[in-house]
């Protein structure tokens, strides 16, 4: 009895430590002349902040877990989780807060399946659009 409580225990152990959660990447493109800094809260602990340093003229992937990127709705929700995105240059800085003001971040569809892409141009900081 003992042995059989012992393999579904490894069972379990192996069959959680293998799952994966899929995922959305978001392409963002620095062509401004400067060096930008990424900020926004973990959408899964959402007390912590991820930063990200793009410096000019390239590119960082960055992914979020979701539980089904094939959703119509998922970055409508993932928007959701997410409450802001902050662009900081050593000049300038800029806040997406909210749902409505997220999405504009995954606007634009990338060049792989479930990718978005958003360019940080000098404009940004200028008219945030």
């Amino acid at each position: 009895m003992k042995k059989i409580i012992c393999i579904a225990i490894v069972g379990l152990c192996l069959g959680f430590s293998s799952c994966t959660f899929s995922r959305i990447y978001l392409d963002l493109v620095n062509q401004t002349s400067s060096p930008v800094w990424l900020s926004y809260p973990s959408p899964i602990f959402a007390l912590d902040t991820i930063r990200h340093e793009i410096k000019s003229g390239m590119g960082e992937k960055i992914n979020f877990p979701v539980p089904n990127p094939q959703s119509k709705k998922v970055v409508e929700k993932l928007s959701r989780k997410i409450p802001f995105f902050c662009f900081d240059s050593p000049t300038d800085s800029v806040r997406f807060e909210g749902p409505e003001e997220v999405m504009k971040i995954f606007s634009l569809k990338g060049d792989e399946k479930d990718s978005y892409k958003f360019f940080i141009t000098d404009s940004l900081f200028a008219s945030k659009e």
